[in-house]
């Protein structure tokens, strides 16, 4: 089977796995085995790119799914150690699953589980809890009620960042990601996939060193899933977490404008929208709102946060 193809049937089976669709761990693990391993890493593209460099593109879902989401968080995939770690547990899961047992709930378990942790997911939460409830009132849109029916310990997250300045507080990760076929509040990631940039032997999973055109085009099918097209039940409001991803995003949502088949009263923005007017329009269908990431290697995140929240408050 060809990497694409295999990717297709892989994520098929997340997705199955997502709408409460049976998965078969025989089905499963045939596709598994067939996944090449180079250096340890499961790849399904490596071609060089400019400069002697070599990008990675491989399988491994991340973040959850649901059919009734509400509220979206949007990340960029990048991560190959956050990749190789879903796929151990996937390997584990499926060693202790008999052969032709269900193995669904156990891929929407490792899939929710897999991204934002430990101060990742406290910053996170601190900056959901800063801005969300101004947005909910802006919009008239219960947004802050929905992510914390859901997450429960989402203000005991956010308070250890404000009492702990060195952020070393040991607290319960917690969870956004409740597992549930038919939850409303979704984190997940641009493409479901890991994505390196390979360098004089070394890897590099920075999102600003992956090339932004193979990004926006990696990213156009998981996009669309999410953007209201007039035909079903989308999210109301999808934030998305840094500049790169939110090029994607702007990217895709541009020239799908030119062709007229995405509602045309979506409203996005661009990133650093809090530096400009009050722009919101209350009659949009959807809204596509960037927001800094709150990777702890962002040195400029509680500072925009603090700016998003006095802008909100204006």
């Amino acid at each position: 089977m060809a990497p694409e193809e295999l990717e297709k049937a892989l994520n098929r089976c997340i997705n199955d796995a997502w709408i409460g669709k049976t998965v078969r761990c025989d089905h499963f693990l045939a596709l598994w085995r067939q996944i090449s391993i180079t250096k340890g890493i499961p790849i399904f593209d490596q071609k060089s790119i400019k400069d002697n460099k070599d990008l990675i593109y491989m399988w491994a879902p991340a973040g959850n799914q649901s059919n009734n989401s509400k509220i979206v968080f949007s990340g960029f995939s990048t991560s190959i150690n956050a990749a190789k770690d879903i796929t151990t547990n996937i390997t584990k899961a499926l060693s202790k699953t008999e052969s032709n047992g269900d193995i669904s709930g156990k891929l929407r378990e490792i899939c929710s589980r897999a991204i934002y942790k430990g101060l990742m997911l406290r910053r996170f939460a601190w900056g959901i809890n800063k801005i969300v409830p101004l947005l909910s009132d802006i919009l008239s849109y219960p947004i802050f009620d929905i992510i914390n029916k859901e997450w429960t310990n989402l203000l005991d997250l956010s308070e250890s960042i404000e009492k702990n300045e060195n952020n070393n507080i040991k607290t319960g990760q917690g969870s956004l990601f409740c597992g549930d076929i038919n939850c409303e509040t979704v984190l997940t990631q641009a493409t479901f996939n890991g994505l390196a940039v390979k360098e004089e032997g070394r890897y590099s999973c920075l999102a600003n060193k992956i090339p932004m055109d193979i990004a926006v085009e990696m990213s156009k099918k998981y996009i669309l899933g999410y953007i209201d097209n007039g035909s079903g039940n989308k999210p109301r409001i999808i934030f998305i977490l840094g500049k790169n991803s939110a090029y994607c995003w702007n990217k895709y949502i541009q020239d799908s404008r030119k062709d007229r088949n995405i509602n045309q009263s979506i409203q996005i923005f661009t990133y650093n929208w809090w530096k400009g007017k009050r722009i919101f329009n209350t009659d949009a269908t959807q809204y596509i709102l960037p927001i800094p990431h709150p990777s702890p290697g962002n040195p400029t995140y509680e500072n925009a946060i603090n700016d998003i929240s006095s802008y909100l408050e204006n």
